[in-house]
């Protein structure tokens, strides 16, 4: 790993991987949201502990777009998810 990934799950929130994504459910307010892919790959690999850099590669391969693409959805996905209360950000080194 090269660095860090710089999010993690928000402690209220647990998850089920299902045919076509992943479901993630916010435990304070009963809320469930979807994931499809790429943005499902996103979670799941930043809850491995994957950093940045493979998550972006294994998005580019998946959604089949140029890097600098890839990180564009990885970073739109954390950015949703961060203003959704369903990630926490645990460093700046994005």
């Amino acid at each position: 790993m090269n660095a860090p990934c710089v999010f993690q799950p928000a402690s209220d929130v647990r998850y089920a991987v299902e045919a076509n994504g992943i479901r993630l459910i916010d435990t304070r307010s009963g809320a469930t949201h979807i994931l499809t892919y790429p943005q499902a790959a996103v979670w799941d690999m930043a809850t491995r502990g994957c950093d940045l850099a493979q998550i972006i590669a294994v998005v580019q391969v998946i959604a089949r777009v140029t890097s600098a693409h890839a990180g564009q959805i990885v970073r739109g996905t954390f950015e949703s998810l961060r203003e959704r209360g369903l990630v926490i950000r645990i460093s700046d080194d994005e």
